[in-house]
């Protein structure tokens, strides 16, 4: 069983818990009993309810499929586009280029934005989970764990200490509600934000090169380093999945074993 209070496994028969002193008979005449795994008191005594986050996994993991593709999309049309820049070309295939690359870029920007939106309603929802599935001592709250991807400069390191957070609390090997910090941490976590930094820099130098180009070469050079970015977006993409459905596999099965051992 465990505390409906602070999470703290209760021995069975025990008349109170032995972290918080909270008497289990309280706690059942409260609505709320000891070994209740779909809801979690915290600290200012609201009773958080595990709601899983399976079906947003599933459309994050949709949108972030069709990024992939824009993207290799993307890239094919870059390489398109650098073919033509080293030959002789008409005013009409320079414009249909131009057309082309300026659809996918559209087509890039819409699917960003739309999946960005749902990543973080997903984000907010995996996190809010942690406190019904008994993580004690969170550092954020699932508001501020969504909102400091807008910060300035906070948002380079806020997001992937977030994320990293959510995995290690969600491990289900963990039943101890203090001691998840110590849970290992995948490798999926740090490369996919490395990626994704490493992604929007040089995205910003294409933007820069972009502005300033006026000769052949120079437009060459641009496409080279946009396709660079459009490339690194592709394996982003792929380790943001992997993230994503691990994080959410670990939920569903902690929430199953404590359900489990509550019963």
């Amino acid at each position: 069983m465990y505390c409906a209070k602070c999470g703290n496994v209760v021995e069975e028969g025990a008349h109170s818990c032995s972290v918080c002193g909270t008497e289990i008979k309280a706690q059942m005449a409260s609505g709320v009993p000891a070994g209740r795994t779909d809801a979690h008191v915290n600290k200012k005594g609201v009773t958080a309810a595990f709601t899983s986050a399976n079906t947003l996994s599933i459309l994050v993991t949709i949108l972030l499929g069709t990024a992939i593709m824009v993207d290799i999309i993307a890239v094919v049309s870059d390489l398109a586009q650098i073919n033509l820049l080293s030959g002789y070309f008409t005013g009409s295939e320079a414009e249909a280029n131009d057309n082309r690359q300026a659809a996918i870029g559209m087509a890039q920007l819409g699917v960003l934005i739309v999946t960005a939106i749902f990543f973080l309603i997903w984000i907010y929802r995996a996190y809010k989970n942690l406190a019904a599935l008994g993580a004690k001592n969170l550092k954020y709250s699932p508001g501020w764990a969504v909102g400091g991807w807008f910060v300035p400069f906070l948002n380079l390191v806020r997001p992937v200490q977030v994320v990293t957070e959510i995995w290690k609390a969600s491990d289900p090997k963990v039943v101890d509600s203090a001691s998840w910090r110590n849970s290992s941490l995948t490798v999926l976590i740090p490369a996919w934000w490395a990626l994704w930094l490493i992604g929007n820099f040089i995205g910003y130098i294409v933007l820069r090169m972009t502005l300033t180009s006026e000769t052949a070469s120079e437009l060459t050079a641009s496409t080279w380093v946009l396709l660079i970015s459009d490339a690194i977006d592709i394996p982003a993409a792929i380790l943001a999945i992997l993230v994503v459905r691990g994080i959410n596999s670990r939920q569903e099965e902690k929430y199953r074993h404590l359900s489990t051992v509550a019963q």
